[in-house]
């Protein structure tokens, strides 16, 4: 009984205009009408809750042909799991659960949620790289998302991985503040928004049998369940639309004419300005969907988006670039063996993140008897001990860093320093005889130097 949607998605690798549809299928056949001369990535959504996983993303070549018969998309077992905590940046306590989601190399998804502590599990069928993010918004409007999703390599086989921790940041959105308006069917509405989005219902567009009464509009910024795909990723916020007629009902089917809604976008977070998109997320299917008909105005950095319903909707582009790993390079220190516990040995200053990430430092090997610490978020090393030249002249650390999402890791050498220490020497007993006379040698007596040499 589950919903099944298999799609099409064009391959524009070529610069051929991007393509999306789909279709649902109760027994498991479908047909889709589609321009030859293309390839297309062909796929299934299921329900979020299903117990079947999705299968793995095929591809439909139409370049030389313009039917194309016998593709079969077997749907799967989900025979793994992913599981780990999610915590906030800055560091803040968490209460409730927080949305989370996995998309992987394979065109696959899934979602769900953390417990009030933010421990989560994803079941997901093995034999893919996996994508994962989280987002999550307070009672006052604070909103932390994932900045680069992590990924897990599951292509090893069934297994259980544990341990994957996302870290989510304060995002610094600036939104606009909610709207509950009222308006009258007949007369149709329009309403600028404070970040400059605009909506335009055309008078007896709402799909109601009295015209002359009048309908509740309540619009608001949605920053959460905002989960990216194989080929799909919003861009910044998202808004929730809603239509309660006279009695409070909401309103859902579609709009008897074309409604206009207009985004601002900022040009620098999109990768290729000709593929966004204004689209509607869809929790049934578990993914994107584009608006009927989409217009970019590139000089203005709007884009125009004709919807036949009220959905939440959000400027989305094309989820074609891969996070980026923090760099962390080999450095050396020279450090005195005179140095007490505590002491500062130095700060890292080689490691940096392409995406202005916070950094995360740990010492993961070489480090004997624990005699070095690393600040996690300063870099700062010290030492915990008494350094001795003698004993261990010096020291091969491996240092990772983390931007909550990826690592990466070099070797640093500490390379100690001898101190010129004062010798040692304790109280001893000489003898003589009386009346003689004794000449004392230095084998007499015992010193102590622990310096070499």
């Amino acid at each position: 009984s589950d919903e099944v949607y298999v799609f099409v998605n064009r391959v524009t690798d070529s610069g051929a205009d991007p393509y999306f549809d789909d279709v649902q299928t109760s027994d498991g056949t479908f047909s889709l009408k589609l321009e030859s001369g293309h390839i297309y990535d062909v796929g299934v959504y299921l329900e979020p809750d299903s117990t079947y996983a999705e299968p793995e993303v095929v591809q439909g070549d139409l370049t030389a042909s313009n039917e194309l018969t016998g593709l079969t998309l077997q749907l799967g077992n989900n025979d793994s799991t992913i599981s780990g905590s999610i915590t906030l940046s800055p560091a803040s306590s968490l209460d409730e659960e927080v949305y989370v989601y996995a998309w992987s190399s394979k065109g696959q998804a899934v979602e769900s949620t953390s417990d009030e502590t933010g421990a989560y599990s994803l079941s997901v069928p093995s034999g893919a790289v996996w994508y994962l993010g989280s987002d999550y918004q307070t009672e006052d409007g604070t909103t932390y998302s994932t900045n680069n999703e992590l990924a897990v390599d599951m292509t090893a086989g069934s297994q259980n991985v544990t341990g994957k921790n996302l870290v989510i940041y304060q995002q610094s959105y600036s939104l606009p503040g909610s709207i509950a308006d009222s308006f009258t069917v007949s007369s149709g509405y329009s309403k600028v928004l404070a970040d400059g989005t605009q909506i335009d219902i055309p008078a007896n567009a709402v799909p109601v049998t009295d015209t002359s009464s009048t309908v509740t509009i309540n619009i608001s910024p949605l920053t959460t369940g905002l989960s990216s795909t194989s080929t799909t990723k919003p861009v910044g916020y998202g808004y929730s639309f809603e239509l309660l007629d006279s009695s409070g009902k909401a309103i859902t089917s579609n709009f008897t004419k074309d409604v206009i809604v207009t985004i601002s976008y900022d040009e620098t977070q999109v990768s290729n300005e000709d593929n966004i998109k204004v689209s509607f997320y869809s929790s049934s299917k578990g993914a994107w969907e584009s608006a009927k008909s989409v217009t970019v105005d590139k000089d203005s950095n709007k884009i125009f988006a004709t919807v036949d319903h009220f959905s939440p909707w959000a400027v989305t582009d094309d989820n074609n670039t891969s996070s980026s790993a923090p760099v962390i390079s080999a450095a050396s220190f020279t450090v005195s063996e005179s140095l007490g516990a505590g002491g500062s040995v130095g700060t890292i200053t080689t490691a940096s993140d392409p995406n202005g990430d916070a950094l995360t430092y740990s010492i993961t090997a070489g480090n004997t008897g624990s005699i070095f610490a690393v600040g996690s978020s300063t870099g700062v090393i010290t030492t915990t001990a008494a350094l001795d030249y003698d004993t261990t002249p010096s020291y091969t650390l491996t240092i990772a860093v983390s931007d909550g999402s990826e690592s990466a890791s070099a070797d640093f050498t500490f390379t100690v320093t001898e101190a010129n220490q004062v010798p040692t020497t304790g109280n001893q007993s000489l003898s003589a005889t009386e009346d003689t006379v004794r000449v004392f040698a230095s084998s007499d007596f015992t010193f102590s130097d622990v310096d070499s040499g």
